[in-house]
């Protein structure tokens, strides 16, 4: 907000004013400076303002430039309405440099409009306007599309707004933001303009929408993102390598194993005799002792070595080294290196060093 009494009401840019490609129309009053080595003297922004295509100000600020040594600052008549007091920080103004790169953020890539940019253009003193404007706006000069009004090769302003428009201005003081309206008053009379029917296109195609307060200019289609939730999933789509991420997807492949190892029974596996304990009742094995035993489901084959013979066997452990089991089991004795094979009655859950991976 501008101080109490700054007569320039709009101290800070308002993009959101603008729609994107709208024209904008610019008006300066200038402050002078004075070299005391004599050298010619130069124009800087006292004043600027513009406007947008229904004439609202989306910057109308004071400039104050750095005090430098041998220059004088040098202000023009009252009517122009720039004095040394408006010049000033605590009343207003806003630093110059910081007021010159606000004003080609807001005409970037857009129709500008001046009435003599000539001289409007040479009054940029930190940056090489000409330079910028030719690179990224489309000017337009109203004294150009004015040329030989009133038998003038450059009309003044005043003239063309009486004789084309049939108004008034700057009457005892000239305001940058009724001659930046005026301007553009004019070149809307050769360029129309329909801000409106522009606005309802951007809202149907998902191009515009409200901030807050402001009317805010985007450039991410409509829908794209209806909530906090959907905004958070896209993130982390177009972020796989963020932390949190990982963490989530960590988490999911250990629920998985840990699901996959709760009901998963022994199905296919191999052990050896010092995996598997077995326990007998007066059991006896000679020779080569058992050299394998295969669990298939509930059922245990026992691999005997050569000459070997097994009998009275009437429980078996599953887990190693442990005091559990005990299962009771049907058995045949067998020798000679076949095979001994006892069925339980239990799905007994495999040892965890046994059961299937889940990558």
């Amino acid at each position: 907000m501008a101080p109490l009494g700054c007569r320039a009401p709009q101290i800070s840019p308002r993009p959101d004013l603008f729609l994107p490609g709208e024209p904008a129309s610019v008006d300066l009053e200038d402050q002078e400076i004075v070299f005391d080595d004599g050298s010619k003297n130069q124009h800087r922004i006292g004043r600027i303002a513009i406007t947008n295509t229904i004439g609202q100000s989306g910057l109308d600020t004071y400039a104050a430039y750095c005090n430098e040594d041998g220059v004088r600052k040098k202000v023009p008549p009252e009517r122009f309405m720039v004095a040394k007091s408006d010049l000033l920080i605590a009343n207003g103004a806003q630093p110059a440099r910081l007021v010159e790169k606000w004003v080609m953020e807001l005409l970037t890539d857009r129709p500008v409009i001046f009435h003599d940019k000539t001289s409007d253009i040479k009054k940029f003193y930190h940056f090489d306007a000409a330079k910028f404007f030719e690179d990224h706006c489309t000017l337009i000069d109203t004294q150009e599309l004015c040329f030989g009004l009133d038998d003038n090769k450059k009309p003044s302003l005043a003239t063309c707004a009486r004789l084309i428009l049939g108004e008034e201005i700057q009457g005892k003081v000239h305001s940058p933001v009724e001659d930046s309206q005026t301007a553009m008053k004019l070149y809307l009379r050769d360029y129309p303009y329909d801000r409106a029917a522009m606005l309802a296109k951007m809202k149907s195609d998902g191009t515009y929408r409200k901030v807050g307060a402001y009317s805010m200019i985007c450039k991410q289609p409509k829908n794209t993102y209806k909530g906090k939730a959907d905004k958070k999933t896209a993130f982390n789509t177009a972020n796989p390598n963020n932390g949190s991420t990982k963490k989530r997807v960590r988490k999911l492949k250990q629920a998985q194993r840990d699901k996959a190892a709760k009901f998963d029974v022994e199905s296919e596996s191999t052990h050896s005799t010092d995996d598997i304990s077995i326990t007998t009742a007066g059991a006896s094995a000679t020779n080569g002792g058992i050299t394998n035993i295969t669990v298939e489901s509930n059922t245990v084959n026992l691999t005997l070595g050569a000459g070997v013979s097994i009998s009275n066997m009437s429980s078996y452990n599953f887990a190693p080294n442990s005091a559990g089991g005990g299962h009771s089991a049907n058995h045949n004795t067998t020798s000679n290196g076949s095979t001994q094979t006892c069925t339980s009655s239990d799905k007994v859950l495999a040892h965890k060093k046994y059961r299937t991976k889940v990558d």
